[in-house]
């Protein structure tokens, strides 16, 4: 039987919602509680594949606050402890992260897919060209499925990490509120309820998501949800910024009372 080193498999690099890699069904993750160092070398050589990483970078990735780490002992030993949360993939490790010519790499052996990537290609795709709204409502909903959750979160306050999940998070964002125009005009009120319950478990401070599920759930004569997800909505945000839903909000959820006291009645009668 052929292992899967020799299959040569495609590695799968996630990092969206937590970090994983993945190969020949098999999968490493972060979940367990062991030092973070070596996760985090592995992260920022898996994420930075296409370049040579120099040792002076990566002690100020890794040590940045302590100038006084004996680089080439430090990082050997780290390099060692990272190959070794690789050997479950059962690729030899030292395959995977490369040492040469004086600096560090991920492999270029074997292909490995980021899912920032493929999340980035769909929503340039989707946000800056014209296509059928069939082909752009998948796409949107495949890329949706792509963010389970900001990039790299266990390492959200790295420096490095900062900007780039900063930059994902707004094109995630953007990629929200294009779905929820697609399905708007098809009047899928019931997938817009779903698209939004997500984006606010992943956003919850976006006061258009919450809009939209309460719009989505009014339309949906869901009127009782509706107005407690505005209730909801009104305390969040108080409670967060002591400020209160824009007009917009607020003139929608006149709309849904005036409706729920006309409903009341007409079943009183």
């Amino acid at each position: 039987m052929p292992s899967a080193f020799d299959l040569n498999p495609t590695i799968y690099i996630h990092t969206l919602g937590g970090f994983s890699i993945e190969a020949g069904g098999k999968v490493i993750n972060d979940s367990s509680n062991q030092s973070k160092k070596p996760w985090a070398l592995l992260e920022y050589l898996a994420i930075f594949q296409k370049k040579d990483i120099s040792p002076a970078e990566l002690i100020q990735v890794i040590w940045p606050d302590d100038p006084g780490i004996n680089p080439a002992g430090a990082l050997k030993t780290l390099m060692f402890r990272s190959r070794k949360l690789l050997e479950p993939l059962g690729i030899p490790p030292q395959k995977l992260l490369v040492q040469q010519r004086g600096s560090y790499c991920w492999t270029q052996d074997y292909l490995s897919v980021l899912d920032i990537d493929q999340f980035e290609s769909i929503c340039t795709r989707v946000l800056n060209h014209d296509m059928d709204e069939d082909e752009a409502l998948n796409l949107c909903l495949e890329g949706l499925e792509l963010y389970k959750g900001d990039f790299l979160p266990k390492s959200e306050y790295e420096s490095w990490v900062i900007p780039i999940s900063t930059y994902y998070h707004s094109l995630y964002q953007k990629l929200v509120y294009k779905t929820i125009e697609l399905l708007m005009e098809r009047e899928d009120y019931g997938a817009i309820t779903s698209v939004c319950q997500t984006a606010i478990g992943i956003e919850p401070f976006d006061e258009q998501f919450h809009y939209y599920l309460v719009y989505s759930l009014y339309k949906d004569n869901h009127i009782s949800q509706a107005v407690d997800h505005y209730n909801h909505t009104l305390d969040l945000f108080y409670n967060e910024f002591s400020i209160s839903p824009s007009e917009h909000f607020k003139e929608l959820y006149k709309t849904i009372r005036n409706k729920a006291v006309s409903y009341t009645h007409l079943r009183a009668h």
